[in-house]
């Protein structure tokens, strides 16, 4: 995979719920294999789940025809992302489709950028990318492959409740930095809180 991974338990004992505002909506991406497990993460995260998003993979060269790869029933052309909402936000003044025909992007576990832009158009700011490949202006970035740190993700871990399953992921997440820049300061912030 090129990149380290972690557990559904690891997951979903990320402190997102007690970082994010209490108004704020998620995307989660997801495989076929995995949209149970991800409405589960949407819940533990203290989000309700309203639609699935689906990235319909075409050929660069030719939008009408599935980019295939692999599969053993089926031969996989799609992404999703779980789209999931907390409190209450304005409705979008913009229709979007659930549906997007993007070409397959080269880089493994790479999303489209087109999926930021509709992100933004739906989703007030501020904007936060967990487990981000790249910075992207206006967003906070946190991910272990993130090679310019110049805008930092500040999370707050509070750790002082005892709670086990929140310990381990953050010794997690700490492992998968390891030798790498650190991406994640212990600080508070109010600024990457908003929107997940």
């Amino acid at each position: 995979l090129g990149y380290g991974t972690m557990t559904m338990e690891e997951i979903k004992a990320m402190p997102v719920s007690r970082l994010a505002d209490k108004n704020a909506h998620l995307y989660i991406w997801t495989t076929n294999a995995f949209m149970v497990e991800a409405h589960d993460v949407a819940r533990a995260w203290g989000f309700t789940p309203k639609t699935i998003l689906t990235w319909g993979k075409v050929k660069k060269t030719d939008h009408g025809t599935a980019s295939m790869k692999t599969g053993y029933y089926f031969r996989g052309a799609t992404e999703h992302v779980v789209f999931a909402v907390r409190g209450s936000l304005p409705k979008p003044k913009v229709a979007i489709p659930t549906l997007c025909l993007w070409p397959r992007i080269g880089q493994h576990s790479r999303k489209p950028d087109e999926f930021f832009g509709i992100v933004e158009q739906i989703s007030p700011g501020p904007h936060l990318e967990l487990f981000a490949r790249q910075n992207r202006d206006g967003w906070s970035s946190w991910g272990n492959q993130v090679h310019d740190v110049s805008e930092r993700v500040v999370v707050e871990l509070d750790d002082d409740d005892g709670d086990d399953d929140l310990r381990a992921a953050h010794e997690r997440i700490a492992d998968l930095e390891a030798g790498k820049k650190r991406l994640l300061s212990v600080v508070k912030t109010l600024g990457a809180r908003r929107s997940l």
